[in-house]
């Protein structure tokens, strides 16, 4: 990665952690980094969706508020200046406005709570620091594009973005919501393999298991990662290194595995054990 978007070690290392704590990325121990999830990122970052219990969500909210926000405005009352006072009551007066206009005050209302936490001058302020990954970012409906552009133009304290998509799905945003992607100042572009390359690597992790692929499974591995390649979703290392596993785990199950006797016929010349296409009927 750090080869790929040209960054420190250091920066990829507190981006991972970042979405780890988001339940975007999984990290599994000896195995590598899997993205487990990120479709409910869009809508909603804290995940509220998966509690059933709405009204007692709501309930549950205000209590926090009330546990919060009084402590806010405490320290906001101890540290603000005398302008920044007169600015927050500015902001307050805007919102009762819109309120009794009967216009919509919701970005309002966020822009007066942010400056409030700003004004406390404490932790509180880089709560909105982070990261936001938006998984098939093209699938946004236009009005949710129109509110996290809107909620972008707050301050943010460096809250990090992702856009997720194919490029194709990338382009249509960009046709769509020319304005919106102009906030967006970095890519990264990740290589998709090509099924060669895929292949070579299902070779080479059979040789360190202590296995080889014989000539008519390397076209029964072919044929694998072709029936499960996508435009939109390709097959990466992590699933031809799955298919592998299972693959070898079947010949084991034949009685071909390493520390156990295996016929001959059944190894090649430097004493690797054969996996042969019925291997690959997964």
């Amino acid at each position: 990665m750090k080869r790929v978007v040209v960054i420190g070690r250091s920066t990829v290392r507190e981006a991972v952690k970042g979405l780890v704590t988001r339940g975007v990325l999984e990290v599994r121990r000896g195995d590598g980094t899997y993205v487990i999830s990120t479709s409910y990122m869009e809508n909603d970052v804290l995940g509220f969706g998966n509690v059933e219990d709405r009204y007692r969500l709501a309930l549950d909210l205000f209590d926090v508020r009330l546990m919060i926000e009084p402590e806010i405005v405490t320290w906001a009352c101890r540290k603000a200046t005398e302008e920044q006072i007169r600015k927050l009551k500015q902001i307050c007066e805007e919102v009762e406005h819109l309120y009794k206009q009967g216009i919509d005050h919701i970005y309002k209302d966020i822009e007066f709570h942010s400056y409030l936490a700003r004004l406390s001058d404490n932790i509180v302020d880089k709560l909105s620091g982070g990261f936001l990954a938006i998984g098939h970012a093209s699938a946004m409906s236009a009005e949710t594009v129109e509110n996290l552009s809107k909620a972008m133009e707050f301050k943010t304290n460096r809250l990090t973005v992702i856009l997720e998509d194919s490029k194709a799905g990338i382009y249509t945003l960009k046709q769509d919501y020319p304005e919106f992607m102009e906030k967006f100042d970095s890519r990264i572009v990740i290589p998709v393999f090509t099924n060669d390359e895929l292949v070579s690597f299902a070779k080479t992790y059979a040789k360190e298991k202590g296995y080889k692929v014989d000539d008519i499974a390397v076209l029964a591995v072919y044929s694998l990662i072709g029936d499960n390649q996508y435009e939109d979703d390709p097959v990466c290392v992590g699933q031809v290194r799955e298919m592998m596993d299972s693959a070898i785990a079947k010949a084991s199950r034949l009685g071909r595995r390493p520390g156990k006797k295996v016929a001959k016929r059944h190894l090649d010349v430097t004493g690797r054990i054969m996996l042969y296409e019925k291997d690959f009927n997964l």
